[in-house]
């Protein structure tokens, strides 16, 4: 339904993909981790693989917007983030100077390996990196190792 009352806007898929369109600014910018099998091998014998991103749209947002016709925030907040504004309005671990930075386009390197899974207990930026990807506030670019904002909607 939502595609369909799109389209009498003059809206498709295809069009809010293209580079300038606002629905691009606004809902794309998350990264989805994609492993390709290669023709090698490592030194045990098992397939070597490389690994890009592939670009996603915000689906729930980029739905609502084609639904509502209007360009704006979608996002549904989260009581996870509420548990982490205080850290940012605080600057606990420099994290509300990180987001700004981000904010301005900025990207931060980050381990993703090491998360703990354990949101009592965020030690360092890293941890509260990968907790916001896994909230959906940042996405991680596999190939940069790094995380960033993901689009205009978030911010």
């Amino acid at each position: 339904m939502p595609l369909q009352r799109a389209r009498r806007r003059g809206v498709s898929l295809r069009t809010a993909w293209q580079k300038d369109n606002p629905y691009k600014r606004w809902y794309d910018g998350y990264l989805m981790a994609c492993a390709i099998d290669t023709d090698e091998e490592d030194e045990k014998g098992n397939p070597v693989k490389e690994y890009t991103s592939l670009h996603v749209f915000n689906p729930k947002s980029i739905a609502k917007a084609f639904s509502s016709g209007s360009i704006d925030d979608h996002w549904d907040r989260t009581s996870s983030f509420v548990a982490l504004q205080s850290c940012i309005n605080l600057d606990m671990l420099g994290l509300r100077t990180s987001i700004l930075e981000m904010m301005q386009g900025d990207r931060k390197p980050v381990n993703a390996k090491a998360y703990k899974n354990n949101f009592a207990s965020l030690a360092s930026l890293n941890q509260v990196y990968t907790l916001l990807v896994h909230l959906g506030y940042l996405t991680y670019d596999a190939q940069n190792k790094d995380v960033r904002i993901p689009n205009r909607e978030l911010m």
